[in-house]
């Protein structure tokens, strides 16, 4: 008797009840409530739409709202168990934000333009809306999504996040069994396969195919970003992880930094860099390491001044990237200074300044101080290993307001990038600048290198026993080492 009396009501008053549930949906969005009254509000929120739809969809009085009652459900459902699953699985990140009820301006607008096809088609298509076979399709296709999407999360634990991680965490493990097994996005494609599937139930051709699109579109552009970090994270075993699986709702990996992208790997490039190994042993590791700057100074008895050109793109650049070397009276540093491709035509176009120049090679600045360019009154040359000697022996603390290193830390094995950070930091205005410019994941010269040159992930030995590191902007490069430094962190661009 409750049932029927309830389900009169429904049907007397329903358009009243469409519309006091929609102003309550917006009221909930916008109102400031605490967290855990926010949960409880949201959660009986979906419940009426639940109970709204079962309604619908049981009316024998309005066939109309037959189908729309089934999506309600359906919709309901999703954003329902979408917070319990991040509940079971991962209550580290779990807040309101976990139904994704305020998921995008863009995902609430394609919901309504959904509504009002539905209706208008039945007002004038009506026979659209009786192809039973569509609409069970579609209920099928969204359980089949669901249940994809759920066993992803469970799957993942931890380390599944409804926001792209830019940063490696404890938690993160890179997760191949299951339905990773299988695809390497399989949430992702569990809500391509709902999305769609909430279409097929209403019978929506228009939206069916706008859905489709836009979020394979949306997917495409996500999975691009998401994949850059990951293989940031776990490096060579994420691009094996790769070759392997299928590529349903995944795409070939970029190189992310700072929304440019890095150029797309061919299939081969992704198996080669999969299948390199490592090629020495711990005796040739530390061996190379001892006679890095004996290298260095061979290399230079070898090319004198000729392997590397002058430096001429800063008489450009250098405004606009690095506008406080302009300035008078402005003293820079210049680490790994080489034969001085950098310092002399920095001199020739900005002649105000002062310049430190450094390098672990006795040979290198020698043959800054033979250069016919070379003026004492505007550059101090001195060899260093920045890895040791302390530059504040040499400099006065806090004395440089600029310090460039230009494809410095790739020379210097990784576990040694700190202590050069340490080192420059102590003499360091407040205030300066560090400009680097280095090598990045994925350069064509990091696959130039044939096998047996690699040393360590993304670290390669020339033939001449000298480094190559490939940066990455993952939890383990630069960028991080200089924010433990207590450095603002400014631009990372790929050129």
């Amino acid at each position: 008797l409750t049932c029927k009396f309830l389900l009169k009501w429904y049907i007397s008053d329903i358009y009243i009840l469409f519309i006091v549930l929609f102003v309550t949906f917006v009221v909930l969005l916008l109102a400031p409530l605490p967290e855990i009254c926010g949960i409880v509000v949201r959660s009986s929120f979906l419940a009426i739409v639940f109970f709204t739809g079962f309604c619908g969809c049981n009316s024998d009085h309005f066939e109309i709202f037959h189908l729309f009652g089934w999506y309600l459900c359906v919709l309901s459902t999703f954003h329902f168990t979408e917070f319990i699953a991040i509940a079971v699985c991962n209550d580290d990140t779990l807040s309101i934000d976990s139904f994704l009820l305020n998921h995008s301006v863009e995902y609430w607008l394609a919901a309504i333009l959904s509504w009002v096809e539905y209706f208008v088609e039945y007002y004038y298509f009506s026979s659209l809306k009786y192809i039973a076979f569509i609409s069970k399709c579609g209920f099928m296709l969204t359980i089949t999504g669901e249940v994809v999407r759920k066993l992803a999360i469970y799957t993942a634990g931890k380390g599944f996040s409804h926001l792209v991680s830019t940063k490696r965490k404890e938690t993160h493990k890179l997760v191949t069994t299951g339905v990773y097994h299988f695809w390497r996005h399989p949430a992702y494609l569990g809500w391509l396969l709902w999305s769609v599937g909430t279409q097929l139930i209403l019978c929506n051709p228009v939206c069916f195919v706008g859905y489709s699109y836009v979020s394979w579109k949306f997917l495409k552009q996500r999975i691009q970003i998401e994949e850059s970090y990951l293989v940031q994270f776990f490096g060579n075993e994420y691009l094996k992880y790769q070759v392997l699986t299928n590529t349903q709702c995944s795409v070939k990996i970029h190189c992310r930094v700072m929304g440019h992208y890095a150029r797309i790997l061919t299939d081969d490039e992704l198996a080669k860099l999969s299948s390199d190994k490592s090629a020495f042993n711990d005796f040739q590791k530390r061996k190379l390491e001892s006679e890095l700057q004996k290298n260095w100074d061979k290399f230079y008895l070898r090319n004198k001044t000729l392997f590397f050109k002058d430096r001429h793109w800063t008489r450009e650049e250098f405004p606009k990237i690095l506008p406080e070397a302009c300035e008078k009276g402005k003293k820079l540093l210049e680490c790994g200074c080489g034969v001085g491709n950098l310092i002399f035509p920095l001199l020739e176009y900005f002649p105000h300044l002062f310049i430190y120049a450094c390098d672990f090679s006795l040979r290198a600045v020698n043959y800054v101080k033979s250069n016919e360019r070379f003026d004492e009154r505007k550059c101090f040359p001195f060899v260093c290993d920045l890895t040791k000697d302390s530059l504040k022996n040499l400099i006065n603390e806090t004395d440089v307001d600029v310090c460039t290193m230009i494809f410095l830390l790739s020379a210097i094995h990784p576990a040694n990038i700190p202590a050069v950070l340490r080192n420059v930091f102590k003499v360091l205005k407040a205030g300066a600048v560090v400009f680097v410019r280095d090598y990045g994941l994925f350069d064509h010269a990091q696959l130039r290198f044939g096998r047996g040159k690699k040393m360590e992930e993304n670290l390669y030995v020339r033939q001449d026993g000298t480094f190559a590191y490939f940066f990455s902007e993952g939890n383990d490069d630069y960028v991080d080492k200089f924010d433990n430094l207590s450095l603002q962190y400014h631009t990372n661009e790929q050129m």
